[in-house]
């Protein structure tokens, strides 16, 4: 797997003040008064960032590369992110590094995509702009040694507005990159028990997502599977995840599986323990059921969900 972490941030559409506090659930450091916006692309989301408020997240990566993708808009020049152990990508006219420059100027309020190539093996850092190299500098020595890197947005020096789309995580450089959301649409297989009625789908897509609303099971190996609405994409598909919020409410050693495909037919990503409290989990899928890189037909066919483990 070369890419590990993705998200679009489609799933906290709606939370209003409270948009914080899950990011926080999700593994972010958030604060501030944050909000999800339309993002660069049909389909898509993005976080805003308002002054004084901060957003990031901490990326940990056992080989010599890590590569960090994220479009950008803001309202005025200032700091773009801060990448620890290496330092602040900075926006003063062009785009600016460890002392290295970009030809490109990036112009106030319009979307651009960046890319952060840590590489430990040759000792530099590359920044890409709308999937152009514009830096290449020295990698800072201590972090080297380096195995978890936090990317991180906001705070005094930053522009007054910034919006954040597209972030991923990998191993390799995959250029610009928008990330679509969807909710189930349908149920396919489902094993879970609902909240209410006998449809399981309803339950689950709700947005803003809802502490009342929720299907559960404690039974080892049980499945909810659910179709997700047909959308058109543009080739190639590098990747599908899938984001399941949730919490257990006993004491046992409880994991969730997040599973693409019908059962028998599947591919699949445990979390870790499972908490008392909500946690978003995160997986993502290079490739489609049959081993395959995914193609709309995939899309449109296989179904998503949820498993109890172990």
């Amino acid at each position: 797997m070369t890419i590990f972490f993705m998200d679009g941030f489609g799933q906290f559409v709606g939370l209003g003040t409270d948009t914080p506090a899950h990011l926080q659930d999700a593994g972010y450091l958030a604060s501030g008064s944050l909000t999800v916006v339309a993002g660069p692309e049909s389909g898509t989301h993005a976080i805003q960032i308002p002054v004084l408020g901060t957003f990031g997240r901490a990326f940990t990566v056992a080989g010599p590369r890590l590569v960090l993708g994220f479009a950008y808009r803001a309202s005025e020049r200032g700091t773009i992110a801060s990448i620890s152990g290496v330092g602040n990508l900075l926006w003063p006219a062009e785009i600016t590094l460890l002392g290295g420059s970009s030809t490109a100027v990036p112009i106030p309020n319009l979307w651009a995509y960046y890319e952060i190539v840590i590489d430990k093996g040759a000792a530099t850092v590359e920044i890409w702009h709308n999937n152009r190299q514009e830096i290449v500098a020295p990698l800072p020595a201590p972090a080297v040694d380096m195995t978890t890197f936090s990317l991180g947005f906001g705070g005094p020096a930053a522009p007054a507005t910034a919006l954040i789309s597209g972030l991923y995580a990998s191993t390799v450089r995959h250029g610009p990159m928008a990330i679509e959301t969807d909710m189930p649409a349908a149920d396919v297989d489902v094993h879970w028990v609902p909240t209410a009625g006998s449809v399981h789908y309803p339950m689950v897509n709700t947005r803003p997502v809802s502490d009342g609303t929720f299907v559960q099971s404690a039974q080892s190996g049980a499945q909810d599977l659910f179709k997700f609405p047909p959308r058109a994409v543009l080739d190639p598909i590098v990747a599908v995840g899938l984001v399941a919020r949730a919490c257990k409410t006993d004491l046992d050693l409880r994991q969730l599986g997040l599973v693409v495909g019908s059962q028998g037919h599947q591919q699949e990503v445990v979390g870790g323990d499972l908490n008392l409290s909500y946690r978003y989990q995160y997986s993502v899928f290079e490739q489609a059921p049959s081993g395959s890189a995914w193609t709309q037909e995939d899309l449109d066919f296989e179904p998503g969900g949820i498993v109890v483990r172990p």
